[in-house]
């Protein structure tokens, strides 16, 4: 029970300083966090690589179809903005801060 209790306290007291330690080598650690997140992240890719390799894709087919009622409805969609557009350009609007 003793050298149960003797390892908790060891534990906790590695516990305590740990920030102090991470704070005093904080590069290190950056580097290290760094490694550990990019090998478990490449473990994860090539798990799901390897996985999915011999699986073959289930590939449907869509048809696409040019649709040229739709196609028209934008194109007078467009040319309408278009003309309100040339409308403005040519428009003479009055001046607001001339004194009359």
């Amino acid at each position: 029970m003793k050298k149960f209790q003797n390892i908790i306290q060891i534990i906790l007291l590695y516990i305590r300083r740990a920030p102090r330690i991470i704070g005093t080598h904080a590069f290190p650690v950056f580097l290290l966090l760094i490694t550990l997140s990019l090998l478990i992240s490449g473990s994860i890719f090539f798990f799901t690589v390897l996985s999915l390799r011999d699986v073959e894709p289930d590939i449907q087919g869509s048809k696409t179809a040019f649709k040229k009622e739709m196609f028209l409805g934008i194109l007078d969609i467009w040319e309408k903005r278009s003309v309100i557009l040339e409308e403005t350009d040519t428009k003479v609007y009055e001046d607001l801060f001339e004194i009359r």
